[in-house]
């Protein structure tokens, strides 16, 4: 897969995505081993519609690119996504992009 050099200049971040597990019994979630992909990453407050059909405020918005095994985090609202900052913030949607040779994914944090 070949990538567009210009976009690529702009994902100046680098964030990492666990993905989730499972739930114990108590209902603690548990993750598999985070991966870094670049990004970018904007903080705005907007808003996003949910799987159920809410509307909920987002504050942060992250454009993110193949890692360097050219794999797409996949991530979804269970997922741990730990920004270049270190925190945490929920992960409320997610959208998958497939173009010629620009494959992304958008996350969208409350």
């Amino acid at each position: 897969m070949t990538r567009n050099a210009d976009v690529l200049a702009l994902m100046t971040d680098t964030i990492s995505v666990a993905p989730f597990v499972s739930n114990d019994a108590y209902g603690v979630s548990s993750h598999g081993t985070a991966v870094e992909y670049p990004c970018r990453v904007e903080h705005r407050q907007s808003y996003v519609r949910g799987r159920d059909g809410r509307t909920l405020p987002i504050q942060t918005v992250v454009y993110v690119f193949p890692s360097s095994a050219g794999v797409l985090p996949g991530a979804t609202p269970q997922s741990r996504v730990t920004l270049p900052d270190g925190s945490s913030p929920p992960v409320l949607a997610t959208e998958a992009y497939s173009y010629d040779d620009m494959s992304h994914e958008v996350i969208y944090c409350g």
